[in-house]
């Protein structure tokens, strides 16, 4: 599934939306790619944030 949206409505979607909501190292750049990933009770987790501006992970689980 992709999702494509503004960077502070995903910031908002993966706080409360999913389990353990993560905390980056670093603020969230634009064109940045979560990984979440979905169990079988439908409970979302993200696995990663990544910025390909800087080509680095901000966070990863």
């Amino acid at each position: 599934m992709l999702f494509v949206s503004h960077g502070s409505v995903i910031t908002q979607f993966y706080r409360h939306m999913t389990e353990n909501p993560p905390v980056p190292a670093k603020r969230m750049a634009n064109c940045a790619i979560l990984k979440i990933s979905c169990n079988d009770d439908c409970k979302m987790e993200v696995q990663s944030i990544f910025n390909p501006m800087e080509e680095e992970y901000i966070y990863e689980r």
